[in-house]
């Protein structure tokens, strides 16, 4: 059991090498990636019930303690993100065993599930790791995998959203990379717990060189996670990609600069410290920003895959809007709405996914009359559309209501009427399509028979079931959550 924390990164990544050199067809490398990502969700859910009551594992690589040595520990928060991630990965596996065959050809099929695997080495290691270089590294191993899942279809507009993608996570890499040698050259120190221990003494010799390294970091991980305005290539990348990629890169892979931050804020420099610089107002700014222009800027939008991906712009403004707050009750809230938008996001892809294998349209006008030929598809996106905009009931009205009461007791009262504005937003582009897809007339008759493959249906359901129960009983994960809030903090 002693060895579940490093299971997470070893397991995908010998699947990643084992599907070139065993799974020579398709449909073995899909079997192949499918136990993999099992095996995963398997020891991320032992890791969530050990560390539920607060307990945290460690695992030394090699048996060297840090700082001479790797440490991989796991606690609640990402043990959480694990089990919850792991989940959202096995629903779009399952997904993409039908999806990938209709959108690339057998050679590409091959490489995909590869590519898949060792994106979530990348995320696994993220969530696990304790030094500044691992997070660096882990971070890069995600990127550049989630660039390969959005040009491995051969499409022009694709190569180029990943080409975009690219340079600006190479711009962002870079960033962060001489953030940590900076930390690095004033401390010695690469281990998180040991970094933030020798900070306040460096902070006396060296205080602008320490703020050079924060900005650095915090601008490379911001861009990584889409923070506005550093958002610009992810709706070309989003909806370029085929629907399983598209899903995974909104759901859980702009999650990591924001997972890496919060290790960053709360561990290294010490949320304390941070109070005393504009730092939580700058970011507060952006996420509101974000959360604002997003919407805006998806109610433009008529192409869906596009919509959705605005939309991303949105949902992260708001968990950074709720981490700046270092409130305890938004703190729970912006955690929780890395969760919630996870599933929630992951879910709406692979919605418009089935749409576009069925109709051959991404347009919102495909939506018209569509729940008489696709009713579990509608009545999902319905489900997510409804989160979106906080209804309650859906898991999105817990984490946003969560994220109202935190600015309430913060003292920002004014700042709720961003959260009320976006909503009223996000309704504006969301229901219409609910609207015109259970009562408009389609432009052409809907051809007759299911809606789509089996394998591609019930993972959406299931998503759209899991986004009911955390929005009818959320207590279990805001209990754990609102543990971690309060030891990041602190109290």
């Amino acid at each position: 059991m002693r060895h579940l924390p490093i299971l997470l990164t070893v397991v995908p990544l010998t699947g990643a090498f084992l599907v070139p050199v065993l799974g020579r067809r398709p449909d073995r490398a899909y079997r192949l990636a499918l136990l993999s990502v099992l095996l995963v969700l398997a020891c991320a859910a032992g890791l969530l019930a050990m560390t539920g009551s607060g307990q945290t594992l460690q695992y030394y690589v090699g048996d060297w303690p840090p700082p001479w040595g790797i440490e991989v520990r796991v606690d609640a928060l990402g043990a959480m993100l694990a089990t919850f991630f792991a989940f959202v990965y096995l629903m779009v596996v399952l997904y993409a065993g039908s999806s990938v065959r209709a959108e690339l050809g057998p050679a590409a099929q091959f490489w995909y599930w590869s590519l898949l695997l060792l994106l979530l080495a990348g995320i696994n290691g993220v969530l696990t790791a304790r030094d500044l270089f691992n997070l660096f590294v882990f971070t890069e191993i995600a990127s550049l995998s989630a660039c390969a899942i959005i040009s491995v279809r051969d499409r022009l507009d694709s190569m180029e959203a990943a080409l975009k993608y690219l340079i600006l996570s190479a711009v962002a890499g870079g960033c962060i990379l001489l953030g940590v040698a900076l930390l690095y050259m004033v401390t010695g120190q690469l281990h998180l717990d040991h970094l933030g221990a020798a900070l306040p003494a460096a902070a006396g010799s060296y205080p602008r060189v320490l703020l050079a390294a924060l900005a650095l970091l915090v601008s490379g991980f911001a861009l990584k996670s889409a923070l506005f305005p550093l958002h610009v290539w992810l709706p070309d990348a989003h909806s370029s990609a085929p629907s399983p990629s598209s899903a995974i890169l909104s759901g859980l892979v702009v999650k990591l600069g924001i997972v890496a931050l919060v290790r960053l804020f709360f561990v290294v420099f010490d949320w304390r410290r941070l109070v005393t610089l504009p730092l939580p107002t700058m970011v507060m700014a952006m996420g509101a920003l974000g959360i604002v222009l997003g919407a805006l800027f998806a109610m433009g939008q008529r192409d869906l895959k596009r919509m959705l991906a605005y939309s991303t712009v949105v949902q992260v403004g708001y968990i950074y809007f709720g981490l700046a707050l270092l409130d305890e009750i938004a703190l729970t809230g912006a955690l929780m709405h890395v969760v919630n938008h996870a599933l929630l996001k992951s879910m709406l892809f692979l919605c418009v996914g089935l749409i576009i294998s069925r109709t051959g349209e991404r347009s919102t006008a495909a939506m018209a009359g569509l729940a008489r030929s696709m009713p579990l598809t509608v009545a999902s996106f319905t489900v997510g559309a409804a989160a979106m905009v906080g209804i309650p009931l859906t898991n999105g009205f817990v984490s946003k209501w969560y994220m109202v009461l935190g600015t309430l007791n913060s003292g920002r009262p004014a700042m709720v009427a961003v959260i009320l504005v976006s909503s009223l937003l996000s309704a504006l582009y969301y229901f219409p399509l609910v609207v015109s897809a259970y009562f408009g007339r389609p432009a052409s008759p809907q051809a007759e028979g299911p809606e789509g493959p089996p394998a591609m249906v019930w993972p959406v359901v299931g998503l759209a079931a899991v986004c009911l129960v955390l929005g009818i009983w959320p207590e279990l994960p805001l209990r754990l959550l609102g543990g971690v809030a309060r030891v990041m903090l602190g109290l």
